[in-house]
């Protein structure tokens, strides 16, 4: 190769680190934060701060009055 253009371990390592970055970014969208919605219901649930009317519509929260507003989970605990 002519000096100048040569693939240094620096750059392996970079391109490497970036790819595997990408990787575990991709995963966690697709996997780890998949259940989320399912997690949250069930600890409002458990605490008691999920009504059932709520968890019908999730938008929908205009009509109804401030005691049946939900609450995140992480607010509660």
């Amino acid at each position: 190769m002519e000096t100048g253009k040569q693939i240094t371990g620096t750059l392996i390592v970079a391109v490497f680190t970036a790819a595997l970055g990408s990787l575990q970014f991709g995963y966690s969208l697709g996997v780890i934060n998949a259940p989320q919605k399912i997690i949250e219901k069930h600890y409002a649930r458990s605490l008691g701060v999920w009504s059932e009317r709520s968890d019908s519509s999730v938008n929908d929260t205009e009509d109804m009055s401030s005691s049946e507003t939900r609450k995140h989970p992480s607010v509660v605990m």
